[in-house]
Order: C-alpha cells, then sequence, then structure tokens
C-alpha cells in the first residue's frame, strides 16, 4: 500500500536491551540459569546444525552464465549457522502482519498509526514468573501493555539484558539491508557512553513490543505493578527492528516467538501471504538455477 513504510530500507541503529544469563564477557547466555520451572529458555543459535548447514551452493544464470554462491540453509532458529535467516523470514512475515493492521483499523487507530517501539520489563521481585509460568508473565504483558495505549502489536520476549563490560552502559546495537542478497546483517554492537565492544549477559526479563498505540499512564502504572513500559519511539523500518529483536529473542521448545495481541491478535485477520523470493540473476535478471557438475549426473556406479 502507498505511503506504508517499507521493512526492509536503509541501515537503522538503536539503543538495545539485549539480556542474557551468565557474565562472561560476550559469552551467549544458556538454558540453564538459577530459577525453578522447566523449558527455560535459550537464546537463537545455541543448538546443532545439521551436517549440510552452510555448505556452499554454486548458483548458475542459464542465460548469461554469471554465477554466484549461496549455502544450504535449514532455517531453523536453533541452528548456529541459519538462526539468522530463520529471524529474517519470521521479521518479514511479521511486518506484514503489523503493516495491515493500519490500512485494516485505520479508525479505530485514530491518531496512532505510526508504528512505534515500546519495551516492557517485569519488576525483579516476579522474574520468576517470566521462567517458571510464562503464559501468565505474557498475559499480564498483555494487560498492562493496553492499559498503556497499545491498541495492535506484536510481542517478543527476551529473558536477559546485555550491558558494557567496562561502564555498565547500555548497547548500541546497528544493522544494515545487504546490497545482494538483501538480507538484514548485523553491523556492529558497542557501548553508548564508552564505545567498548566488550559486553556481558545479566538477567532482567522484558517484552519487546511493535505495533500502534498512544502510549499513556506508565508512570501510575509502574508506582502500582513495577513494571517499567518505556516508549523507545516511532519505526522507520518494522522489518528491520522485528528483526533485529529475534536474532537475541527467548526461545523457548513448543512455543511461538513471536505473539500478537489487540487489532493483531490472529483471529482479527488474516495475514497476508509472504511474496515469494526468486533468486534472479544480478547481471540479466534470469532466475538462476543451482549448478550440476555433469560429471556426477546419471546413475550411480554398479557395486563390486
Amino acid at each position: 500500500m502507498r505511503g506504508e513504510p517499507s521493512w526492509d530500507g536503509e541501515s537503522y541503529s538503536q539503543l538495545t536491551t539485549l539480556d542474557a544469563y551468565p557474565r562472561q564477557l560476550g559469552t551467549q547466555p544458556t538454558a540453564k540459569s538459577g530459577f525453578s520451572g522447566q523449558a527455560k529458555p535459550s537464546l537463537p543459535g545455541q543448538g546443532r546444525p545439521y551436517p549440510t548447514c552452510g555448505d556452499e551452493i554454486l548458483y548458475l544464470c542459464p542465460r548469461c552464465g554469471h554465477t554466484k554462491l549461496g549455502h544450504q540453509c535449514c532455517r531453523r532458529g536453533t541452528c548456529p549457522k541459519c538462526y539468522t535467516t530463520w529471524a529474517w523470514l519470521q521479521a518479514k512475515r511479521s511486518a506484514l502482519r503489523i503493516l495491515k493492521a493500519r490500512s485494516l483499523f485505520a479508525s479505530k487507530l485514530g491518531r496512532a498509526h505510526r508504528p512505534i517501539h515500546v519495551v516492557i520489563s517485569l519488576p525483579k521481585s516476579i522474574w520468576t514468573l517470566f521462567y517458571d509460568d510464562y503464559p501468565a508473565a505474557r498475559r499480564q504483558a498483555y494487560k498492562l501493555l493496553k492499559r498503556a495505549g497499545i491498541k495492535a502489536a506484536l510481542l517478543i520476549p527476551h529473558p536477559w539484558r546485555q550491558k558494557c563490560a567496562l561502564c555498565d552502559g547500555e548497547i548500541v546495537g546497528s544493522w544494515r539491508v545487504d546490497k545482494e542478497t538483501q538480507k538484514f546483517v548485523e553491523k556492529e554492537r558497542y557501548c553508548r557512553d564508552c564505545h567498548s565492544k566488550q559486553f556481558k549477559w545479566i538477567d532482567g526479563p522484558h517484552f519487546h513490543v511493535v505495533g500502534y498505540g498512544w502510549i499513556v499512564h506508565t508512570k501510575e502504572i509502574e508506582q502500582a505493578t513495577g513494571y517499567i513500559i518505556k516508549n523507545i519511539g516511532v519505526i522507520n523500518n518494522v522489518g528491520g527492528t522485528i528483526w533485529y529483536q529475534l536474532t537475541h529473542a527467548g526461545l523457548r521448545a513448543g512455543r511461538q516467538t513471536v505473539t500478537y495481541f489487540g487489532l493483531c491478535a490472529l483471529s482479527k485477520y488474516k495475514s497476508p501471504p509472504v511474496p515469494k523470493e526468486l533468486n534472479l540473476c544480478p547481471v540479466c535478471g534470469t532466475i538462476m538455477r543451482k549448478y550440476q557438475d555433469e560429471t556426477q549426473t546419471g546413475p550411480p556406479p554398479p557395486w563390486h
């Protein structure tokens, strides 16, 4: 739709609240923690890859003969080699759904027609709720976010936070769009205060929210419940923001990482289809094909 913000536009920088468990420098948190309960969360990329994950693939243009390299991808969030592609695909689907809500519910959204990024943090006294009864923690977040003015949005859980290892400052993460693949890639991560690239992971469960609303009553909510709701601001690139948050989100076996509520709830409307990606030749625009060595074609050799 004309006038909709693009989900694959220019590079974007933002204050992140990456969060994780162990405090070793740069070490990703694992599912192990000091909290009780089951189905502990973990960051993307902490599983085992398939044997072919990351293997190079040669693509050949049947028209002009141009070649380019690609890689095998399993598209799993737990794969250490493929999780960024998993995040890319999920971000595409989610961004299309979020952007569609604006055209469907323009009258209900009113002045809150521009997508925003919000963070809601749990008070330390009930951090165990996030780990031991995640559905209850999520329902409480929905309730408070609606009270704060969110009308239509998605929710992404983050079990941990990332802080500067030298000064405890906030970490700034930036990303860009790769010109060849048109996918999001991370540029760098550094401390906003001292510019150090050393970071540590600390406890601090919270949710990232992308959607529509006019944020109000945050002080009253904090005083009554201890929850802190922070409006990061208007988003210029919905897909990129979602992708970046997914790259360090909390994954739980058997649960969706991205959930929707309010006017964006799955019961409200059907998600738009994701356009099929064609592997086009950058020279002539023809669809490229996987190259097969002719010496390897045909029936297998006989057994001896």
